[in-house]
């Protein structure tokens, strides 16, 4: 299946905005308490307000700090994942100001399309604006669900929810997982699991607890990046 770069982040700032127009939208304070519930079906889930990384080199202010490569990102994902659960990274190459790499689970349908991408200041808030608040009320948008909303230590507010529809021409029963992390700076952090199942291998839980790896961010310790150069990443055409 080929999709444009662009359509995931479009399908991304468009459900942001619905969210936040159906339910209204605040600035959490750093409790970490999630502010907004799921159906009684699917529980929203609490993620942590401190940014603790699961694994790998740990951030620093003494390390010296660069935009993240793909190989970064991958190094991120596989510790949150575990390496034997994925089948390939690929990447469709750097654009200024963006990064982004696909991920392929083994377990997944081989038409999944699983997007992890970072967006400096200037390119976050150009494509995402002010869409990083927590929606206010407990009532949902129609069609989300798991929805979870909290701020970390550093400003930073993670966002994930799940949507009862795919966004590819093909997948109208499909379900998408989707998850911000907007930066005081600007920078945003985007991750977006499309599957044609009706149960996606990846939830907004464990979405949500990879946006809050302090190690995934625009500007990175240069170790991150580093410790990725022995992962494997497929150029992808697009």
């Amino acid at each position: 299946m080929t999709i444009s770069r662009t359509a995931p982040v479009a399908f991304a700032v468009s459900t942001l905005a619905l969210v936040l127009t159906g339910c209204g939208s605040h600035d959490p304070d750093a409790s970490g308490t999630p502010t907004a519930t799921a159906s009684a079906s699917a529980p929203a889930s609490k993620a942590p307000a401190s940014r603790t990384p699961t694994g790998g080199p740990r951030p620093s202010a003494n390390r010296h700090k660069e935009p993240i490569t793909p190989a970064g990102i991958a190094t991120v994902v596989q510790d949150h994942l575990g390496a034997d659960n994925i089948r390939l990274f690929g990447s469709y190459g750097d654009e200024p100001g963006s990064v982004d790499l696909m991920v392929g689970l083994r377990s997944a349908d081989r038409r999944d399309m699983f997007l992890v991408s970072a967006y400096s200041p200037a390119q976050g808030g150009g494509e995402f604006g002010d869409l990083g608040k927590c929606p206010r009320k407990k009532r949902q948008a129609r069609d989300m669900r798991q929805v979870s909303c909290h701020k970390l230590d550093d400003g930073t507010t993670v966002l994930a929810y799940l949507t009862l529809s795919g966004f590819s021409d093909d997948n109208a029963h499909g379900r998408v997982v989707s998850g911000t992390a907007q930066s005081p700076d600007g920078s945003v952090t985007l991750a977006m699991y499309e599957t044609y199942d009706s149960s996606p291998p990846v939830t907004a839980a464990e979405l949500s607890d990879l946006l809050s790896d302090p190690r995934l961010t625009w500007r990175t310790d240069s170790a991150v990046n580093d410790t990725g150069h022995d992962i494997q990443i497929r150029k992808l055409d697009g």
